[in-house]
């Protein structure tokens, strides 16, 4: 290497020195060795080996981080995480870039090596060509090769050179290598065949060193060159750390643009997300902004018809179920109708007869028939508003009344109307007024009296109504020797719908139990061929404070 001005320097004490040379930097430390200046040099440090050793250090760290923390990861909702779409999306386009990143490193190497031996075979050529040319200058003024003559060019082209002489070693730069055995005393008998067919050059290489053969007059000369001067200071490790830092741009690069297409990819998904989730607390809400791809575009398209196809079937839905509800509450007015007809048929018959007879007191029979018919109208009249206000068929209108009297005014009116059967009523004298829906507890007692006097069917029979007190509540129980009820349908008497009479519309027990519900009460049956036995538990305030109710 040479140095300009390498003595001045060391004469004004400047020991560390940098210099170019061959595209690299070097820094220099010099001393004084008797009368000989001396260099000790080797490359600097590059930008590319700093940040390809940091490089290589964060992958290690990352990899020892990820193996102690793997069962950990595993453990904790990363499972889930690796499961879902988007990751799967993040992981492809991470595969894709590595791939690529990979695909361009190897091609970089490749290319950086076809490339290196390119220059180190023209270098070699070169090489060549000097030493042909000077050997040649030589033979033609002294006539002969001196040993002289082989360590000059030695020095000057860098490499060992040996000359044969008639297929025999005449001489050579390197001693050492014919101790060794590495120079053979008999050249290969091929090279000067290969020489013969009027290649100038040969040049056989053998792994990281190359042979270069030439003939000039009766001489054959190899020149061993064990790698060009360039290799010697642009060595392989350094174009390995630009791979390296090439490699980990690219991936960083691809990872981010993998963010950013994850994004973007997962960005309609998101959007659909969140409005079916609206669409499922009913909030139908269609898309405004549709993308302009044509797969995301049908997609939000297909979900707009869905939004629009929901509000147009929960439209038809809540029509239905409002012609339901009108037909449903046309069946219980059409119920509590029925109910009060029959007795007052019966009603307006004794009036006739009474009028048509004339029997002793039938004035005061006419009267109360007359009585019984007003006040069935009127209950009718109020259940029946009752009805039309859809918002009241749930709620309970309370008041303070006497539920004794009630109950033995209903007995009192049953008993003039069918004289085949025998009513009986039993009161306790400690029955305190209740604060109940008196409409609706009346209706309570006119189904259940209904259905007794329904299931003696016109045979003599007795029915028998009793109130008490009991544990801070109203007890009402109803007897009657009629026909019982079935087992098979015992459990479904509180049954909207059903019902054993193919006259019946299946609401009384239904409403009675509804109405039995609102006040928090309790209704149960004991029914035998026999008879049956009927229990209600009403509380004496339908707020429930003194009420203590045991449910069947």
């Amino acid at each position: 290497i040479n140095i300009r001005n390498l003595n001045r320097r060391a004469t004004d004490g400047e020991n560390w020195i940098e210099f170019d040379f061959m595209d690299t930097r070097f820094i220099g430390y010099m001393f004084e060795n008797n009368e000989d200046t001396l260099i000790v040099f080797f490359p600097r440090t590059s930008f590319s080996m700093i940040s390809s050793n940091i490089i290589k250090i964060f992958l290690l760290l990352i990899i020892v981080s990820a193996l102690f923390n793997f069962r950990r990861a595993m453990d904790s909702g990363w499972k889930i995480f690796l499961r879902t779409f988007s990751f799967r999306v993040f992981a492809i386009l991470i595969l894709i870039s590595l791939f690529s990143a990979i695909i361009f490193s190897i091609f970089s190497i490749q290319f950086n090596k076809r490339n290196r031996e390119i220059e180190f075979r023209r270098e070699i050529y070169n090489n060549g060509g000097v030493a042909y040319k000077i050997i040649s200058d030589i033979i033609q003024h002294n006539t002969s090769l001196e040993r002289y003559h082989l360590f000059f060019l030695s020095k000057i082209l860098n490499s060992d050179i040996t000359i044969y002489r008639d297929d025999r070693l005449m001489d050579t730069s390197n001693y050492n290598k014919i101790i060794k055995s590495e120079i053979p005393i008999l050249i290969s008998s091929r090279i000067p065949e290969l020489l013969e067919e009027s290649e100038k050059f040969f040049i056989d290489k053998r792994g990281d060193s190359s042979r270069i053969f030439f003939k000039i007059s009766d001489y054959i000369v190899r020149l061993d060159v064990s790698g060009s001067g360039r290799d010697i200071f642009t060595r392989p490790e350094l174009f390995s750390n630009f791979i390296i830092n090439l490699f980990f741009i690219l991936t960083i690069a691809g990872i981010s643009l993998a963010f950013l297409f994850r994004r973007k990819i997962l960005s309609p998904i998101n959007i659909l997300n969140n409005k079916m989730s609206k669409v499922e607390v009913g909030e139908l809400e269609e898309i405004v902004e549709i993308p302009g791809e044509i797969e995301i575009k049908n997609l939000f398209k297909g979900f707009n018809s869905m939004v629009s196809g929901i509000r147009e079937q929960k439209k038809n839905v809540s029509d239905i179920a409002r012609m339901k509800t009108l037909i449903k509450l046309s069946r219980w007015i059409a119920h509590e109708v029925k109910n009060p007809l029959t007795p007052i048929k019966l009603s307006a018959e004794q009036i006739l007869m009474s009028l048509k007879d004339k029997r002793e007191n039938y004035e005061d029979l006419i009267t109360e028939s007359i009585r019984y018919i007003i006040d069935e109208t009127d209950h009718l009249r109020n259940i029946s508003l009752g009805f039309l206000d859809i918002s009241n068929l749930d709620k309970i209108d309370v008041s303070r009344f006497d539920l004794a009297g009630l109950c033995r005014n209903e007995i009192f009116k049953l008993r003039q109307l069918y004289k085949n059967i025998e009513f009986g009523f039993e009161s306790e004298d400690d029955i305190p007024e209740v604060i109940l829906d008196k409409i609706k507890i009346t209706q309570v007692l006119k189904n259940l009296l209904t259905n007794s006097v329904e299931s003696i069917k016109g045979k003599e029979g007795e029915i028998h109504l009793a109130i008490r007190l009991k544990n801070k509540n109203i007890e009402i129980q109803l007897k009657d020797n009629g026909s019982g009820i079935d087992d098979p349908v015992y459990n479904k008497l509180f049954d909207e719908d059903f019902s054993t009479k193919s006259s019946g519309t299946g609401l009384g027990l239904f409403i009675v139990k509804r109405i039995i519900d609102l006040h928090k009460g309790a209704i149960t049956f004991e029914s035998s061929p026999s008879g049956t036995i009927v229990n209600v538990m009403l509380p004496v305030n339908t707020d429930g404070e003194d009420a203590d109710i045991e449910q069947a």
